[in-house]
């Protein structure tokens, strides 16, 4: 779902480009630097021992001087950081940066940038993705909160996310409302939080299932995440010539139901953006925190992860996880979102309805 979404938009600055991208299988500094931009590599640490990755370009291009006003951006499931920048000059965070804007980039738990922790090894130890989309926004995003503030000295910062990374934001605002008052607005690119209205087919019937797939893969199969080395021949596969890009073209549109929807199959399935997609992305994924996902689904909630009605009881002390109040939310938040997004056709407007501020839609 995610990695069909981020390629929609990666697509939005595409028309600005000029010249071949060449760079975009480059580290995230070396990329930057090529880019004319001097960018930073940060690590912070969770209370929960997950040691993630930041990258901040503090500075317009060719520039020393650090901008005013900080904005931290989350990527979403499957992306890193690295997608902000594909683009070259159209990119968002270029954008930003050429606007005033410190501009830190986010890698949750799990992504390639953040696989690191103090006890265990994310490639030998199961207990590492022993996590569900509560640890990534609660404990996550407050620590990149918290380490902006401290390294800028800012009071507030701004939020920007992108599909799940909105998922997290949300949650971080609603379960701890103290960091209302440290963001002064939070922009959501694909809002991600009730998502039982999705029209993707497949979404609905694995959601329903949920509990199923999730004790056959974690416990029967003792797999607990994807690795990147599942797709890394996706790219390839896909650009081997035009009967390789209409299968893979015809495979992700079937997957998402979208070929009678209106979308220009023809602009989304390009040649250029499946090199920029693939080079970063999909990353690990963790499979626990993907049924988190179907969970919501199936349940229509925003809430905590389910895992039935005896240890909900004995961990939350309810039989049913507790719910995400997200009108605990008190800051400024701006929706944009596509008319065509099938994950989130109809729930975003319950959302609009909350947070009367900024609307955008019309993509």
């Amino acid at each position: 779902m995610e990695i069909h979404i981020a390629i929609i938009f990666l697509i939005f600055g595409l028309q600005k480009l000029k010249a071949e991208i060449i760079n975009y299988r480059l580290p995230f500094v070396k990329a930057a630097a090529l880019d004319g931009y001097k960018a930073e590599t940060h690590q912070v640490t969770t209370d929960d021992g997950y040691i993630l990755t930041m990258h901040r370009i503090p500075s317009a291009k060719n520039s020393s001087k650090i901008n005013k006003y900080p904005v931290f951006m989350v990527p979403g499931m499957t992306a890193v950081s690295d997608c902000f920048i594909l683009l070259g000059n159209a990119s968002i965070a270029y954008t930003l940066v050429e606007n005033g804007y410190d501009v830190w980039l986010t890698n949750p738990r799990g992504n390639k940038h953040s696989q690191k922790h103090v006890k265990y090894n994310a490639m030998e130890d199961k207990e590492y993705w022993n996590y569900t989309i509560h640890e990534m926004g609660h404990y996550d995003i407050a620590s990149f909160v918290d380490y902006i503030r401290n390294v800028t000295k800012k009071d507030k910062i701004s939020g920007m996310g992108h599909s799940q990374g909105t998922t997290l934001i949300f949650l971080l605002l609603s379960s701890r409302p103290d960091y209302n008052d440290k963001l002064n607005i939070f922009v959501a690119l694909a809002p991600s939080v009730y998502l039982n209205d999705s029209l993707i087919s497949v979404m609905k019937i694995v959601g329903k299932y949920s509990n199923f797939f999730d004790h056959m893969i974690r416990e029967v199969l003792n797999i607990h995440f994807l690795p990147r080395s599942l797709f890394e021949g996706m790219e390839t596969v896909c650009n081997s010539g035009p009967a390789f890009f209409s299968l893979c073209r015809a495979l992700i549109a079937g997957f998402c139901d979208n070929l009678d929807y209106g979308v220009n199959l023809d602009r989304i399935y390009d040649f250029k953006i499946f090199n920029l997609a693939f080079s970063h992305m999909p990353s690990e994924l963790c499979i626990k925190m993907v049924m988190h996902y179907f969970q919501m689904i199936d349940s229509g909630n925003f809430c905590k992860f389910d895992y039935g009605q005896l240890q909900n009881t004995q961990m939350y002390g309810s039989s049913t996880p507790p719910r995400y109040d997200i009108k605990k939310i008190t800051i400024p938040v701006g929706l944009i979102f596509a008319r065509h997004d099938l994950l989130i056709p109809l729930s975003v407007y319950y959302i609009k309805h909350i947070f009367a501020y900024y609307v955008i839609h019309h993509f």
